[in-house]
């Protein structure tokens, strides 16, 4: 009974937005550029490797993590939180000169980050 109350709920809740999406003015559709939609669609993409790099860092599988985390900044040379985090692998390797140099770049691209 309360699953029937709560998808009532969620019903009114959803409805009256349902015929906003439908309001697009004639010829809205290419409001979006193609260009815009590729970097929209490349943004994702980083954004998913990033997210995916970060479950491989936290499942202790490093080398994987940082095969994901090269990925991200060959998409995206200004992801700053990818380079940080590569920094850091290269350091958990001993790598120090590898994670001087991505820690720098990190630095370089965002130095208000913490």
């Amino acid at each position: 009974m309360k699953i029937h109350l709560f998808i009532q709920i969620a019903l009114l809740l959803v409805l009256p937005f349902a015929g906003k999406a439908q309001e697009i003015q004639e010829g809205g559709e290419s409001i979006v550029t193609k260009e815009q939609a590729r970097l929209f669609q490349d943004k994702k993409k980083t954004e998913s490797l990033f997210f995916d790099a970060n479950k491989a860092k936290v499942t202790e599988n490093p080398g994987e993590a940082m095969h994901l985390f090269k990925q991200v900044v060959e998409l995206d040379p200004a992801h700053d939180a990818a380079w940080y985090e590569l920094g850091l692998l290269y350091y958990q390797q001993r790598d120090i000169k590898n994670s001087i140099s991505n820690l720098a770049k990190a630095y370089e691209l965002d130095p208000n980050n913490v």
